[in-house]
């Protein structure tokens, strides 16, 4: 609960008058939230490797396995034993504004004595020339390679922080160090384990880091549920060379002799990021206001995917993920920052989202939603129609996008959504609010 003090410096940021039994909330009546986006790969299905991810082997053998995986499922198999090896997606990421958050998550059976295996981000697509170390990653990684008795936190080329899973790191923050000193090697009996690396944008040009490790049995099943066997933070990392990337890539490392089936990985994107599908442009929602039913907002195309922009703007509609077929504000063409208006919208619940456009096909950004409480302006359709020229996470079916405030995800041939809109009782919105904070 707030103390008076902090309610007080809560309130004065609102200005609530009760009109006719509405209330208006100064000076513009916005809520805005980011819709969710999850990027899963259970490597049951054939081709899913080669069709989803770039790859350069330096060393070993590495293939999809139709068995082996997490349930005896499918999964990435080393099959040399030791290899060095990056796999970068071929979809790429927009970094998303200050406190967005990207969580990686992957299953892996952890055999071998001698290598390591991981993943996080890179602006370097898989090539020779754009890995190497050991252990063996992408040159400019911001990502976490594992191994039996510790980790290896990267930043970039030559920066690397070593620790143990008993001891932690210098640098980085203990949660909580492992019972078990060799814990990749003892900690399951069925030696698979749960590996989650957790980025969140904490700054303009920093970056957190959260890594936790869940032994779990061959089925994927957590041997102990309430809490991690391990856990590590690494706060304030600068990188501005992500940030400043036009796209970045999530990867997958394997250096020596560790893993032999590597299996589920799972990227989670919360607070603005988006999934771009390659060839596509890359573009960001930056944000979306409202002044009296007129909502200006802006947005930036950060890179043309490979062949110029011909239309940008915002789409807007009154469910979650609008499309062009929807209602939209076109502002021109081509890279960079962009800005408009709508003309003035009834009052009620909207969706908001910048697109670009090229050759390849249509890429949105991330949803914001607007609440509009003061204005008699008129209402646009409300009936979302498929883009058939969208190509951004709507044409991947390892894509799935959940609205904000929603609940439920499926993930099946394309994205279902499950929505669940704005209260519309505005009285019940502040009776929330100050519930919330203990009036």
């Amino acid at each position: 609960m707030l103390s008076k003090s902090r309610k007080s410096k809560f309130l004065s940021g609102l200005t609530a008058s009760v009109i006719s039994g509405a209330v208006l909330v100064s000076p513009i009546a916005v809520t805005s939230a980011w819709a969710d986006t999850s990027v899963f790969y259970d490597f049951n299905v054939s081709g899913d490797l080669s069709n989803n991810f770039n790859a350069y082997i330096s060393s070993g053998t590495i293939s999809q396995s139709s068995s082996g995986g997490i349930s005896d499922t499918g999964a990435i198999n080393v099959t040399s034993g030791s290899a060095d090896a990056v796999y970068t997606t071929k979809s790429s990421y927009s970094i998303g504004p200050v406190g967005s958050s990207y969580t990686f998550t992957c299953l892996l059976k952890s055999v071998g004595n001698s290598g390591y295996s991981g993943m996080g981000f890179t602006a370097l697509n898989a090539g020779s020339g754009n890995s190497s170390g050991s252990p063996y990653r992408p040159n400019d990684a911001l990502g976490l390679s594992v191994h039996g008795g510790g980790f290896v936190l990267h930043n970039g080329a030559n920066s690397d922080i070593f620790g143990n899973w008993s001891g932690g790191a210098a640098g980085v923050q203990t949660i909580k160090n492992s019972a078990i000193s060799d814990l990749l090697n003892n900690g399951s009996p069925d030696q698979w384990y749960k590996i989650i690396f957790k980025l969140t944008r904490d700054s303009a040009t920093t970056f957190d880091a959260r890594i936790e490790v869940w032994p779990t049995n061959s089925s994927g099943t957590e041997l102990r549920a309430n809490e991690a066997d391990a856990i590590y933070e690494w706060l304030n990392v600068t990188n501005t060379n992500l940030i400043n990337a036009p796209s970045i890539y999530s990867y997958i490392n394997f250096s020596g002799y560790r893993v032999t089936h590597f299996d589920n990985y799972r990227v989670d994107l919360a607070g603005g990021s988006t999934v771009v599908a390659a060839g596509t442009p890359v573009v960001l929602t930056n944000s979306a206001t409202n002044s009296t039913g007129v909502v200006s907002f802006a947005g930036n195309v950060t890179s043309d995917g490979g062949s110029s922009v011909s239309e940008r703007g915002f789409a807007y509609g009154t469910s979650a993920s609008p499309t062009i077929s929807n209602n939209k504000v076109a502002t021109g063409t081509g890279t960079g920052s962009f800005s408009g208006t709508t003309s003035a919208l009834a009052n009620g619940t909207y969706y908001f989202r910048a697109y670009a456009t090229n050759a390849t096909g249509t890429t949105y950004g991330s949803d914001i939603q607007v609440v509009i409480t003061d204005s008699a302006g008129a209402a646009p359709s409300s009936s979302p129609t498929p883009d058939p020229n969208a190509g951004s996470s709507g044409s991947n079916s390892n894509v799935s996008t959940t609205a904000a405030g929603t609940e439920n995800v499926s993930n099946a041939d394309s994205d279902q959504l499950a929505r669940t809109g704005a209260t519309d009782s505005p009285m019940l919105a502040l009776a929330l609010i100050l519930m919330f904070f203990g009036y």
